[in-house]
């Protein structure tokens, strides 16, 4: 299934680019022509392969697209925190058993675990860290400004 999902993956942008140069091709040709030279396509058979290759690489994208998600949904990820716990349990009980004294957070008792506050702090942390723009806004827009 790994296999099917990145031929996918493969085929959407090279069918992609094959369409973009037809496109471009049909384009150049019919538009700068000074004398009437070639015609767009107009038969059926021609215009079935195009729009048949359009709907291929919109299938193989979805279906890659489908994989990436799948794939991304069963990933185990195990966050080991190492911070130390910082407390201690004081013990329970009434001033009687205590002797009227009241105990220090250091005298006894065993070490208090780590927040779970913590470990969804962490959590947290690493889901921003996973979506970071890749992508720069301001570029983007710089090069359809002077794309277009």
């Amino acid at each position: 299934m790994n296999a099917f999902f990145q031929m996918c993956s493969s085929i959407a942008p090279a069918l992609t680019i094959f369409l973009f140069l037809i496109s471009t091709y049909w384009l150049i040709f019919f538009k700068f022509q000074t004398v009437v030279y070639a015609l767009l396509p107009t038969d059926d058979y021609n215009i079935y392969q195009f729009t048949s290759m359009l709907g291929g690489v919109t299938a193989c994208s979805f279906v890659a697209v489908s994989g990436l998600i799948l794939r991304q949904c069963s990933v185990d990820l195990i966050i080991i925190d190492w911070e130390k716990s910082r407390g201690k349990i004081l013990p329970t009980g009434n001033i009687n058993e205590l002797n009227g004294t009241r105990p220090n957070s250091t005298s006894g008792g065993e070490s208090a675990p780590v927040s779970v506050w913590r470990t969804l702090f962490m959590t947290n942390e690493w889901n921003e860290l996973q979506v970071i723009r890749l992508i720069k806004k301001r570029f983007i827009f710089s090069f359809c400004f002077v794309l277009f």
